[in-house]
């Protein structure tokens, strides 16, 4: 079994009788619907994400090759002696 964190929130009355009303018609907790709008969202985030497709030929032009990767992805500094484009 998964391990669960035990957490508090505060929820606008709206909010509140919307997950009520789910778990309800659901017949099942008002933690389950709220887990399951939160992996919902997680799968949503993932699919937001850049594609490889996305990026195909960014760094084809310039003579850029693979040691400078870092940098164009997460901002580390260059290992290349190449000026910045």
């Amino acid at each position: 079994m998964t391990r669960m964190t035990r957490t508090q929130i505060s929820l606008e009355e709206k909010h509140y009788l919307f997950i009520k009303t789910e778990a309800a018609r659901r017949s099942t907790s008002l933690s389950a619907v709220i887990r399951e709008l939160i992996e919902s969202r997680m799968g949503e985030r993932i699919l937001e994400g850049p594609r490889l497709e996305d990026m195909m030929g960014f760094f084809s032009s310039g003579g850029l090759e693979g040691i400078d990767h870092d940098h164009h992805l997460y901002g580390w500094p260059r290992r290349s002696s190449e000026p910045s484009a």
